[in-house]
């Protein structure tokens, strides 16, 4: 019996860059040894992956597979850093303090994504709000298609929780072994406020829900259109399997090392460089509230010089730095807060990333297994087939048998090598998306909290120049 298309492959293999940066995942290739694939060398076309995909008889099967992916806009996310670090007007202690969860990464409006319009067909979402309630989020959204499937072009205020997203993602994951799904946002991460928590975690939403409508594959999927259309809680209508994870051994074709193994070294290197940093967040973070009770204490001993100070104007003047300190202590604690919440997020959101590509390639490997198995099986009844021929003495039903046994092995042979084939093969388009994706968050990151740092100290700054114009 051969499976349903739908379930889950299984395989591994990993990828890294040539010049040695662990975390850089960009310009695979496909492998040399196979006559059909080592005439498409061009990292940057992946056009003839059409065909194979369309082929290929997944459930799933979509005319707007791969194309050739968009360039990385390096020269606009200089340009668009180059306008965060020069704030228009200076910030005070209310500007800076007053935030809201709007206000947060605002600079995401215009995601990047690095996924081309392959056709007429769109789906696009609009985050309306995000809630707290009860210790689960909910979320408002908006949605737009001309995907003809779907049974209307909007869908107003539809409303999802937190839940019911880990539901359609883990479905996704386990149903598209050949895609990188993007990730939802995490919540297990502790966040100094609750208004902060919010604006990150509804950010995360809108790049996840951006992206996943991006994607050529993901977004004509039929469980995505029962998530949108659904009247009641959402529940996955299709069952999948579990990706299966094996213990990941390189496989050299032709002495050449495939470039998916040097991913997965890359990736287990990057793994251990980023868990380490967000350790350092949490002691920069613990070290900066020590400074903070220190100088909420100063506020307090100069209180009590400046209520015994004779001299009115010195007493007057200790008022002030008390009134300074207090607005640097305020300042430093929520751009404490404010910074280690977006570190301690990103990095989060990098190693989540990183074990699930990992799991990604490791399950490559074992649906290469299943296809080595499955030639070889194959092999045995052809083997057996003439065996049954030869013999005189076998019965004609005997050997119809054997010929109905060979021919459901030559097509299960022949699906296991097509699931390999589309798995292999996508997974080098996926990961050089996720690489600019990657790149593109930390850009967005940093530009964030640079902007935010520079009004913070700006407010100090300006704070510090107020005693100054009085002394003068």
């Amino acid at each position: 019996m051969i499976p349903v298309a739908n379930s889950p492959f299984v395989s591994s293999s990993l990828c890294a860059s040539n010049d040695g940066n662990l975390t850089r995942i960009i310009e695979l290739k496909a492998p040399t040894g196979d006559s059909k694939s080592s005439k498409h060398q061009t990292s940057g076309d992946y056009s003839y992956l059409l065909p194979n995909f369309l082929s290929s008889g997944h459930l799933h099967s979509s005319p707007d597979a791969y194309p050739t992916p968009a360039p990385s806009p390096s020269a606009s996310t200089k340009s668009k850093l180059s306008e965060l670090v020069t704030p228009a007007t200076p910030a005070t202690k209310d500007t800076f303090l007053d935030y809201t969860p709007d206000d947060i990464n605002s600079s995401n409006e215009e995601v990047k994504i690095f996924y081309p319009k392959v056709s007429g067909h769109f789906l696009s979402f609009h985050l309306i709000s995000l809630e707290h309630v009860k210790k689960e989020y909910k979320l408002r959204f908006d949605v737009k298609t001309n995907i003809p499937n779907y049974v209307n072009s909007k869908f107003s205020n539809v409303e999802r929780s937190y839940s019911e997203f880990e539901k359609l993602h883990k479905y996704l994951i386990n149903a598209y072994p050949e895609c990188i799904v993007p990730l939802l946002p995490v919540k297990e991460t502790e966040f100094a406020s609750e208004e902060l928590a919010v604006a990150l975690i509804k950010n995360g939403f809108q790049l996840y829900l951006s992206r996943l409508s991006a994607h050529p594959i993901l977004r004509r999927d039929d469980e995505l259109q029962s998530f949108v259309e659904s009247n009641f809680a959402y529940t996955p209508r299709i069952k999948t399997g579990t990706l299966k994870t094996t213990r990941y051994k390189a496989k050299a074709l032709h002495g050449e090392p495939d470039p998916l193994d040097a991913a997965y070294e890359s990736l287990v290197s990057f793994e251990k460089a980023i868990v380490p940093c967000n350790k350092v967040v949490n002691k920069m973070q613990s070290a900066r509230k020590v400074m903070v009770d220190s100088e909420h204490e100063l506020s307090r001993q100069l209180s009590n010089w400046s209520e015994k100070e004779k001299d009115v104007l010195l007493s007057r003047y200790l008022c002030d730095l008390i009134k300074t300190v207090e607005i640097s202590s305020t300042i430093t604690q929520t751009q404490n807060d404010y910074e280690a919440g977006h570190l301690s997020y990103l990095f989060t959101q990098y190693h989540k990333g990183t074990q699930y590509i990992e799991t990604l390639l490791q399950n490559r490997l074992s649906v290469e297994k299943e296809y080595e198995k499955s030639v070889e099986t194959l092999e045995k009844k052809r083997q057996a087939l003439i065996v049954l021929k030869a013999s005189g003495t076998t019965k004609s039903d005997q050997v119809q048998a054997g010929i109905d046994d060979f021919e459901e092995a030559k097509q299960f042979e022949a699906y296991k090598k097509t699931q390999f084939q589309k798995v292999d093969r996508l997974l080098r388009t996926e990961l050089g998306v996720n690489d600019k994706t990657r790149a593109s968050d930390f850009y967005e990151y940093l530009g964030g909290l640079a902007e935010q740092t520079i009004k913070a100290e700006r407010a100090k700054l300006n704070s510090w120049k107020e005693i100054l114009s009085g002394l003068k």
